[in-house]
């Protein structure tokens, strides 16, 4: 005759489905993607003005923006976003003077978004030189699930050589604007800690739940047998 499982068996497998996929939704490891892959020319980086038929100098390479994020976001959870400006090698434009010879420029960045908390909050800068990549970084914590729009300004300064101070407020340029969206999950209503905090719980309780039947079992044998043996030794 089949023995009818104990209130606990079924508790412990309860617990257990209810930990294990809070367990593993909250320590998935999130991928990453480029989210932004633009490519921005010499001319557009060339420094503002030039009316009058005037030449304007101009880098003789381009840049490539890349903006690369998690492919979803977990609710409440730290997460990092990078923001690179790598070198595109241009043929020469001629007779237009370069820019890095004639100005320090500098790339302003600025990450707005709505729904995530930013930090930094503010505009960060980066000197940009001939050749050689640049990057920026944020790190954002969701605030709400659900698909999340944001915005990355990038904009260029030209503080003039050889004197920074030639100029008090150096010109400024927008290079780009890009927006994009990023999709933020919960389990069930739960943030990444809750939900790994409960499945933690769950999974230990539900595992001490179906494991001490047996080892209690294995203990009481064990006893036993060492009394029995101890008895026969005796005699």
């Amino acid at each position: 005759m089949e023995r009818t499982r104990k209130p606990d068996f079924w508790l412990g497998w309860l617990l257990l489905l209810v930990g294990l996929p809070c367990l593993v939704w909250g320590n998935w490891p999130l991928s990453r993607t480029a989210f932004i892959d633009l490519a921005i020319s010499p001319q557009d980086i060339a420094l503002p003005g030039g009316e009058g038929g005037v030449t304007q100098p101009a880098p003789q390479e381009g840049r490539r923006l890349l903006v690369i994020a998690p492919a979803t976001l977990r609710l409440g959870d730290d997460a990092v976003i990078e923001a690179i400006l790598e070198p595109l090698p241009q043929e020469p434009a001629g007779e237009v003077p370069d820019l890095y010879q004639t100005h320090n420029l500098v790339a302003e960045a600025h990450l707005e978004a709505t729904g995530l908390l930013v930090a930094p909050g503010a505009a960060v800068y980066s000197t940009l030189r001939d050749g050689l990549p640049t990057a920026f970084t944020w790190k954002i914590r969701p605030a709400a699930a659900g698909e999340q729009t944001l915005t990355f300004w990038l904009h260029a300064q030209y503080v003039p050589e050889p004197d920074p101070l030639e100029k008090v407020f150096p010109e400024r340029k927008l290079l780009a604007a890009p927006e994009f969206r990023v999709k933020v999950s919960s389990f069930l209503g739960l943030a990444g800690t809750a939900a790994r905090v409960l499945g933690g719980v769950c999974t230990v309780l539900g595992a001490v739940l179906l494991l001490w039947p047996l080892l209690l079992k294995g203990s009481v044998r064990l006893l036993g047998s060492g009394a029995q043996d101890g008895g026969e030794t005796h005699a």
